[in-house]
């Protein structure tokens, strides 16, 4: 029997409030009567958990390290990799405020690092399957260890794959994969059962639209992880499960248009950006029997909305920045933190257009409030209220050493959110 249960909760409450954050932090995890105590307790500190958006990690196609388009209010947090101990610096994924390299976890806020060991080769079946995504998993509130997931996804128009393997099945169950614990140091080769059907065969995955390797994104929502591969794979670790979800049936007659899979204010959110700027926005609702849905949230042309109305630079300082843009104004911003919005300017829709430039990029959802963010041309930052339709101008994103670059392209943006509390 656990002693502790013996003790008055007033009591237990007092001996955990004496415990550091990330002892605190491993202790409610324990049990069920210990997570209630220390929230009902108020003992951990929220601010200490990932519960604001600091900015947004981004990777262009020839810079080697991984730039920071953030908010002032965010500098104490500042995602800084400049103290690992390599010199390709480049995000693969970031997940309740830990950031996945290619060979290491990091949490930028505490900067505190580990490396992961080599990996595996690809599970039986998967041997031809060569494009992988490496994505992480943490949970402050459930657990102080994290886990990596090695994603095969298909081929780009199946090369290599001979014509009875495009008749397979697919997904397949059970479907294989390496998965690295934190718990256990060491990649553990997984099969997870399929529940539900099949979405059709291998071949019906290569048919367009087809993702670009840059959408292949991974979303944690309430202890699973979502990954876009052709379809939505909601994937449960602790059960060894997992489903395949078809995307929204409109996405199929816009070949062209960016797609993302992302976690917002009310879960898992996914988001089309056509070539006339008319965005699309959905939200995967869970049904009584057990399958989902996908529900059309936002529907609306960016051509709708005008660009800020007799803006002055010198009077509306916006308030994002690029953490390469000018390294001087760290030294003024540090000194006004107390900012009461969260973005920058804020201007409404009119019903005048305005024709936005071709080069329009989403960068990612806002994990806690229903924001869409993109760029323009990549030299602007917005910000876009989905339920105000109100619009944001972030600043300039521009970093100087893409002026240098013979392909400019904006290769991934991953929202990122400090805990001071991972590893």
């Amino acid at each position: 029997m656990d002693q502790t249960q013996r003790l008055p909760e007033d009591v237990l409450a007092d001996v955990l409030r004496c415990l550091p954050p990330r002892s605190l932090a491993a202790a409610r995890c324990v049990c069920r009567s210990w997570h209630a105590i220390v929230d009902a307790h108020r003992l951990l500190d929220r601010d200490l958990l990932p519960l604001s958006l600091a900015g947004f990690l981004i990777n262009f196609c020839e810079l080697d390290f991984t730039e920071f388009f953030f908010h002032p209010s965010a500098i104490r947090r500042y995602a800084d990799l400049h103290f690992m101990p390599t010199d390709d610096i480049s995000v693969e994924d970031v997940c309740n405020g830990l950031v996945l390299l290619d060979h290491y976890v990091v949490n930028p806020a505490t900067r505190r690092w580990a490396s992961l060991p080599p990996r595996p080769s690809p599970p039986l079946g998967f041997e031809l399957f060569y494009y992988e995504r490496n994505y992480i998993v943490f949970d402050p509130t459930v657990s102080p260890h994290y886990q990596v997931l090695r994603f095969l996804h298909v081929p780009p128009r199946g090369r290599g794959l001979d014509a009875e393997t495009k008749q397979q099945q697919w997904p397949p169950s059970p479907y294989m994969m390496h998965v690295f614990s934190s718990e256990t140091t060491r990649w553990e080769e997984r099969s997870f059962i399929r529940q539900g059907d099949a979405l059709g065969t291998l071949a019906d995955m290569l048919l367009p639209p087809l993702p670009m390797p840059d959408e292949l994104y991974a979303v944690y929502w309430h202890g699973e992880i979502y990954v876009h591969c052709h379809f939505v794979m909601r994937i449960s670790l602790s059960s060894g499960t997992y489903q395949a979800i078809k995307l929204p049936t409109d996405v199929d007659q816009h070949r062209w248009a960016q797609v993302l899979l992302g976690r917002s204010e009310k879960g898992v959110y996914f988001a089309t950006l056509d070539g006339q700027c008319q965005l699309r926005v959905w939200i995967l609702t869970e049904l009584s029997c057990g399958q989902s849905e996908w529900l059309l949230k936002h529907d609306n042309n960016l051509h709708q909305i005008p660009p800020p109305q007799n803006y002055d630079p010198q009077v509306h300082r916006p308030c994002w920045i690029m953490a390469d843009i000018n390294p001087a104004i760290y030294s003024t911003v540090k000194d006004k933190l107390e900012l009461n919005s969260d973005h920058g300017i804020i201007f409404e829709t009119r019903l005048e257009g305005h024709r936005w430039d071709e080069h329009i990029k989403i960068l990612g959802f806002h994990p806690y409030k229903e924001i869409i963010y993109f760029s323009e041309t990549l030299n602007r930052g917005y910000a876009y209220h989905l339920d105000e339709l109100k619009l944001e101008d972030l600043g300039n994103m521009r970093p100087k050493r893409l002026n240098d670059c013979y392909n400019k392209e904006l290769e991934r943006s991953i929202p990122y959110t400090p805990c001071l509390l991972g590893p």
